[in-house]
């Protein structure tokens, strides 16, 4: 629509299904090239893209005809078909499911970026479900621990 205007980042959090330590360095390699590849057919724009071995973090700029379920359903079905086809991993790979997806402000985007540059930093000092708790918490979002990716 002519003279429509958006800006629209979300930050996504996918995690391996049973919390495994699937994603070595040579997995990330490939994968995350390939979510970028989704990303861009949905014709948004990944600002960061890392995680560490269990969890993968990527800020998204998406486009306004996308909903945020589903750009993280597209992606996570696309990129687990993707590496189980490909035999990117020994065995039968799976995102858990569900995803954390925390809308983000233009004004914070870079310290975003930051953060997720610098997650083996975060992680010496925090499990990936504490992480995902204080997330959580600091977007006031109600949940109930039974349902946290453990």
């Amino acid at each position: 629509m002519a003279n429509s205007f958006t800006q629209v980042y979300i930050h996504y959090i996918y995690n391996v299904q049973g919390r495994e330590n699937a994603l070595k360095t040579d997995i990330k390699d490939r994968l995350y090239p390939y979510l970028v590849k989704l990303t861009t057919e949905k014709k948004g724009y990944v600002v960061a893209i890392n995680g560490m071995e269990d969890h993968v973090h990527m800020l998204v700029r998406l486009h306004p005809e996308i909903s945020v379920s589903e750009f993280a359903k597209f992606t996570k079905a696309n990129s687990s078909h993707w590496a189980n086809e490909t035999r990117l991993f020994p065995r039968q790979f799976y995102w858990q499911a569900g995803y954390g997806a925390f809308s983000v402000s233009q004004s914070v985007v870079e310290k975003v970026k930051l953060y997720i540059d610098t997650q083996s930093e975060h992680h010496r000092h925090m499990s990936a479900r504490e992480e995902y708790e204080i997330f959580l918490q600091n977007h006031n979002i109600e949940y109930n621990t039974n349902y946290l990716p453990d």
